[in-house]
Order: structure tokens, then sequence, then C-alpha cells
């Protein structure tokens, strides 16, 4: 028995001992283990009397509770871990039982797709009522599929309305895990990637109108960086002063050697 439990420990015992506190004792304390360090038990007992009222016996359990609170701190810790985490996704993280359908999934600290966390607090019922109905027989045929093979992820993309009414496309990727082969659970993360496919797509068509635009060009538009020496120059679709776009290189010594000589002087000191 830890010396600084002691004193309060044998007063309590003595107390229950001598009818002040009932007939039941519950303590905790810390009792030392074999190998020296300390442990904290839970020892819980009830007091036998005989006839006169004397303390005969005392019948108790005991129980090591420390490694159970260590248990709820570590599982505490990891769900705060994991509240931050998820908080700091533009999504939802959300499991499923693929034999029930059972699905249950985080509510992000902002809004989603403009739903507020009470309207998504039927993970199952929220998805089915805004997935485009256009694509539910797909995302089903790819799921089955992936499972089918026996696959660790897989990602699908599909329109999902917001609660404005609007439509985003959004992202879900899917990780599953098996046991004797069956699929037990499956864990997802649910995001919006309008934004991201919409910069891409804006990308997509500057890169385009740049090509037509060098293409239309009657010469030759090129960039030079500075700092690498590095020249990029379009290539046209037609031949630009007898040259083909097979024949450019992208050096300032192909440059270099197609400048009269006369002028190449006064054209590098520019």
């Amino acid at each position: 028995l830890h010396p600084d439990d002691e004193p309060r420990v044998m007063a309590s015992l003595l107390a229950v001992a001598a009818g002040d506190r009932g007939e039941h004792w519950v303590e905790e304390y810390r009792y030392r283990r074999g190998v020296g360090s300390y442990a904290t038990l839970s020892d819980r007992g009830r007091v036998v009397r005989d006839a006169a009222g004397r303390v005969v016996r005392m019948v108790g359990a005991i129980r090591d509770v420390g490694r159970e609170r260590e248990t709820l701190t570590a599982l505490r810790e990891s769900e705060t871990r994991f509240r931050l985490a998820v908080d700091a996704f533009d999504g939802t993280v959300w499991e499923q039982d693929p034999a029930t359908f059972h699905t249950t999934h985080s509510i992000p600290s902002t809004p989603l797709l403009g739903f507020t966390p009470e309207q998504m607090k039927d993970p199952k019922g929220w998805w089915m009522a805004n997935v485009d109905p256009a694509d539910k027989p797909r995302l089903y045929a790819e799921r089955d599929a992936a499972i089918a093979r026996g696959d660790e992820r897989s990602t699908h993309r599909y329109r999902f309305r917001r609660a404005d009414g609007t439509w985003a496309t959004v992202e879900d990727r899917l990780r599953y895990l098996y046991h004797d082969g069956r699929c037990v659970k499956i864990v997802g993360y649910l995001r919006d990637v309008s934004a991201e496919l919409a910069a891409a797509d804006a990308v997509a068509r500057s890169v385009q109108r740049y090509r037509m635009a060098t293409e239309a060009v009657e010469g030759m538009v090129w960039e030079h960086d500075y700092e690498t020496g590095e020249v990029t120059r379009a290539r046209p679709a037609l031949p630009v002063f007898g040259y083909t776009a097979d024949d450019l290189e992208d050096t300032t010594d192909w440059w270099r050697a197609r400048v009269h000589p006369d002028d190449l002087g006064a054209v590098v000191e520019g």
C-alpha cells in the first residue's frame, strides 16, 4: 500500500467497521506491483457481522483501474486528434457496414456544400437525397467491382446537390477493410472538388488559347529565363522564316547561329 494512501484507506476501513459509514466500503489507492511500480486499484467490500453486530469478516473485490484509465485517456486523445484532423479537412469522413448499409460520418465544423450539421445528422439519408440519381448505378457498380477484385482503395467523382439546389462535383476516396476475404467496412472521405476542376479547366483553356494565338502569329513567340538560360519557343503550325517546328531548338546558341554576324553584337548588347 502506498504510504501516502495508507492513512486514508485505513481510516475508511475502521469507519465502516465501526458502523459509521454503512456496510459497504469503496476506496481507490496505489498498490506496489512485484516489479516495484504502483498500480491504481479500485477496492470494494462489504462488512459481514454476527448477531451482536461485531465484524466477523469482509468480502470484497479488487481490480486494476489504472490501465483502464490509461486506455480511456489514450482514446480521448485519439478522438481529439481525429476531430482536429477532420475539422482541417474540407469534407467529411464516413464509414459504412456494406452488409447492413449502416453509415456514420463526421460532422464538419463548417458547412459542407452549404449543409449545416443539423441537416447532415442522417448520413445515409443525406447522401441518398442529394447524389445525382443518374450517377447512382455507376457508383454502386464501381464499388461492387472494387470489392469483388479485393481492391483496398478506389476513388469516385459524381454530382451532388448543394443545399442551395445547385450541383457540385464531389470526390469520394474509399478504403475497404476485409476479414476472411469479406469486406466488413468501408471508410470514405468526401469533399467538394468543383473549384479545383474549374481552376484546372481554366488553365487548360488558357493554354489552348495561347497555343491558338501563337499558331496564328506570322512569326515566332519565345520566352527566355535569365536565371536558368532556358529558352522556350512556341512551335508554329506553318514554317517561320523557312523553319518548321522540328527545326527549332530551345537554346540561345540556335538563335545566335542564325543572327547576321554584323547585327549580333548590337542585338546582344541591347
